[in-house]
């Protein structure tokens, strides 16, 4: 029969004593060597248990909450250097942080409407974009001559002369 670990009976009365080691005695084996497992004072002080064999053997080595293990279980030092340099070689592979998302709205001769005011000329009063963009050119352009129409002219210096079609026949 295991006897009660100590720590058990520490603090009580002698009365009390007797009731804990009445309630020890019956315990069957296997229970007994259960809770004297779970008393040990070494589990309070690592997270990973104790070798059954070699209780007062030495505690694993761990780093960062992980096992290290006694070998080179994974082969690094067999490829860790060439893939260390593949890294280096191939940053793009290997973000250090998450690339930003980004959506542009490159002009507005991405549709007809806008390809027609291009090889007109002119862009009506009334034209909208179809794709609703905010940063719509042609609507930018619109917005400095409300309710206007909007003449292009093309310059030898290849610049856009832009103004209602009277302002830009003069200059023109």
């Amino acid at each position: 029969m295991d006897p009660i670990p100590r720590p058990l009976l520490d603090g009580l009365t002698a009365s009390t004593s007797r009731d804990v080691e009445a309630w020890w005695a019956a315990f069957h084996d296997d229970a007994r060597a259960e809770v004297i497992s779970l008393w040990d004072g070494r589990r309070d002080g690592c997270f990973f248990g104790i070798d059954a064999d070699d209780p007062s053997g030495p505690v694993p080595a761990v780093i960062g909450g992980r096992f290290v293990p006694h070998d080179d279980a994974w082969g690094l030092a067999e490829w860790g250097p060439g893939y260390f340099e593949h890294m280096l070689d191939h940053p793009e592979q290997f973000p250090v942080w998450e690339p930003t998302s980004r959506t542009f709205h490159i002009g507005c001769t991405a549709h007809p409407e806008a390809r027609a005011c291009l090889a007109s000329g002119l862009i009506p009063a009334d034209f909208r974009c179809p794709f609703h963009a905010v940063g719509c050119p042609m609507s930018r352009l619109l917005a400095t001559a409300p309710g206007r129409s909007l003449r292009l002219v093309p310059t030898p210096t290849g610049r856009l002369l832009v103004g209602t079609p009277a302002e830009v026949g003069t200059i023109a």
